[in-house]
């Protein structure tokens, strides 16, 4: 059942990179934070989006999870993923 199981998170990887998931997740993740209307500013203890997040730290988080996956990975760098780091 693993093996089932890897395959099928290995295929959802694939059809995520070729939708251009990574590229808009990492897109949300280089914008400037700035808080929702009715909410705490985004240095302030309330993350924005009603507690859940600001929408940059939720694509930060869904790149760090994504990267576990080889092509997921692959992609990012190839995608010179350390030049967007660097900003």
């Amino acid at each position: 059942m693993a093996g089932v199981q890897h395959l099928s998170a290995s295929l959802v990887a694939i059809v995520l990179v070729q939708l251009g998931a990574l590229t808009s997740l990492l897109e949300t993740a280089l914008q400037p934070e700035r808080p929702l209307s009715g909410t705490k500013t985004a240095g302030s203890a309330g993350g924005g989006a009603t507690d859940g997040g600001s929408p940059v730290k939720i694509a930060l988080f869904s790149l760090g999870n994504m990267c576990a996956h080889r092509e997921c990975r692959e992609a990012l760098l190839a995608a010179n993923i350390w030049d967007a780091i660097s900003k």
